[in-house]
């Protein structure tokens, strides 16, 4: 049996590179300017949630908000920044378009499927026709959750999933609705969902090369256009 001890330390300047950051809502562990892992709790789904609950004053009342607006359609006479205000909150400086419209049942679907090597963030996909990219992990994907959603769809019950994109960009980045969108696509429906295109959105600089390994394709793409100017 392992007789407890612990003791409390303070280190100073020193050359060691290993640090940790956060608490028990978020963490990350970093070696260097390497960042090697990161953690957040899974709101049953969605980065918008965590990011809501992340930056509000009132998160329990805002993330109920939120979840709320995607389970509703907006009513007649009201705007879509405003029936989705938990979500605008969240983006950072500049112009976007929000539309209500239906992606198309055959959209390919990206799922993150975390590995143990270092390009686990980076997938390799043709987007030709269009891709709704995940940004949560598969490994989080709940079998219960979506047959919900497929018990909802098919009783009539139509909740918008949330994604984002760059003007003239060719995938969509999933907010909100990993779950309804496996769903949908299990019934072969037309997947509803807001769309929030970034209009003028800057280009891919070369300061985005310090978090793709070396010998990746987007490396190259990022050098070959490294003159192009932000819009």
């Amino acid at each position: 049996m392992t007789v407890p001890m612990s003791e409390e330390i303070t280190v100073h300047a020193t050359t060691g590179t290993v640090e940790v950051k956060g608490a028990d809502f978020d963490s990350l562990l970093r070696i260097g300017s390497t960042l090697v892992a990161y953690q957040w709790r899974d709101l049953e789904g969605s980065v918008a949630q965590y990011l809501i609950q992340r930056a509000s004053a009132e998160p329990l009342l805002d993330v109920l908000a939120f979840r709320h607006s995607v389970e509703t359609w907006p009513t007649s006479g009201t705007s879509l920044s405003g029936h989705f205000s938990q979500v605008v909150s969240l983006l950072a400086p500049g112009r976007y378009r929000l539309a209500v419209s239906d992606a198309w049942q055959d959209v390919e679907y990206v799922a993150l499927d975390p590995t143990d090597c270092g390009e686990r963030a980076f997938k390799h996909f043709y987007a030709g026709c269009g891709a709704l990219v995940a940004t949560q992990s598969s490994t989080t994907i709940r079998a219960s959750l979506v047959r919900d959603y497929v018990n909802q769809i098919e009783a009539g019950h139509r909740p918008l999933v949330i994604t984002i994109a760059a003007f003239e960009g060719w995938s969509e980045f999933i907010l909100d609705g990993h779950h309804k969108v496996l769903a949908y696509l299990q019934l072969r429906l037309p997947i509803p969902r807001l769309s929030i295109v970034r209009l003028g959105a800057p280009v891919l600089r070369t300061e985005a090369l310090s978090a793709v390994p070396l010998f990746h394709p987007l490396r190259c793409h990022l050098e070959e256009n490294k003159d192009v100017p932000e819009s």
